[in-house]
């Protein structure tokens, strides 16, 4: 049986097996879009790049951003701004939220909750507006370009992230009051879906954190700010789960959520974070020749880029391992034994994305 869906960002099929209104097996076919972004960067400068990539995935498009850049800004050969760092580091841990916020949303939607719906809703609103009035964009703000951001960031800005953090920190505590244990939730989503560990190894982001066990790269890489021993120390703890169902991947990203706002209020102590944009936006800049690297903790998991930079500055080629291409393995694991009525639910749970794969 085919099924034809829409997940949060764009449309899948699945090819499903069944008995008795039961998946035996399940295999997801993106490809519906084939928007071709990746091959609009080749002969092109770096900085006609950056909206391509930004582009591919709407809720992480900074960190796809943050991730060229890195990649630019060595082979220009720039050290290390610890301000530009710490900004950047608190736009990422702002976006991993409003991704994880998004997530949540689109699988409570099938529980018809909706007091729990409007709770999320109005975290994600809330960052929405912050973003804008930050960035001037809600989505794809292209706030980065290489060695500086394209913005200014005023002490309003950062009273106004003080303020958003805050309120979004007390209407996710109301939300998880209200989600857990709650009888209601758990009939529908607890043991449903449920990836085994061997599985779970394989993958990567929050959902292949079993028994407090995790690769996050922000821990073993410690780029931007999150060599910061505080920020180590609030990503050491892990939420420690050992059924990896629905319900421990929402109180996952829950937990993830909380580790998010305490590093953002860990940056905004420890920081001034006070930025005037007096950078033009051009490509007079002179860059290496040559092929480079960088890997970033995406909200879905490990994001991989590999760039090559011919002898013009031009961009020869651009290969991205996404975390979607790693985790879509998992989809026949988790959707064996879903009731036929529970398939959509099912697989938003598993936060793919069919942009990443649709490059």
């Amino acid at each position: 049986m085919i099924f034809q869906l829409n997940c949060l960002n764009g449309p899948y099929t699945l090819d499903v097996r069944h008995r008795n209104k039961k998946v035996l097996s399940a295999n997801v076919n993106f490809g519906f879009c084939e928007r071709g972004l990746l091959n609009q960067t080749t002969g092109v400068t770096p900085l006609k790049c950056l909206p391509f990539i930004e582009r591919i995935e709407p809720y992480s498009s900074q960190h796809y951003a943050v991730c060229f850049c890195a990649i630019i800004e060595q082979a220009m050969n720039k050290n290390k701004d610890k301000k530009l760092a710490a900004i950047r580091t608190l736009l990422l841990e702002t976006e991993r939220i409003l991704h994880h916020v998004q997530y949540i949303k689109s699988v409570i939607k099938f529980t018809d909750n909706i007091v729990l719906y409007n709770l999320i809703e109005s975290i994600k609103d809330l960052l929405l507006d912050s973003l804008e009035e930050i960035t001037g964009r809600r989505f794809y703000p292209t706030a980065h370009f290489f060695g500086g951001l394209n913005f200014n960031l005023s002490s309003g800005n950062i009273k106004l992230t003080e303020e958003t953090c805050l309120k979004a920190e007390k209407t996710l505590q109301d939300f998880t009051n209200l989600f857990c244990d709650n009888p209601s939730i758990l009939s529908i989503i607890k043991d449903e879906a449920i990836i085994q560990k061997s599985v779970a190894n394989k993958m990567t982001g929050p959902f292949s954190w079993i028994n407090g066990e995790t690769n996050d790269t922000r821990i073993s890489c410690n780029y931007l700010a999150y060599e910061n021993i505080e920020i180590q120390n609030v990503l050491g703890k892990k939420f420690s789960n050992t059924t990896n169902c629905i319900y421990t991947r929402l109180t996952a990203a829950i937990e993830d959520i909380k580790d998010s706002l305490n590093i953002i209020k860990i940056i905004l102590s420890k920081n001034d974070l006070v930025y005037l944009n007096n950078k033009l936006l051009k490509d007079s800049f002179i860059i290496k020749s040559g092929t480079y690297s960088s890997s970033i903790e995406t909200p879905k998991g490990l994001l991989c880029m590999t760039v090559k930079i011919g002898t013009e500055n031009e961009i020869n080629n651009i290969y991205i391992k996404s975390p979607t291409e790693i985790n879509e393995q998992a989809v026949n694991a988790a959707l064996n034994g879903v009731h036929l009525k529970n398939i959509s639910m099912a697989f938003e749970s598993l936060a793919l994305s069919p942009m990443e794969v649709d490059k």
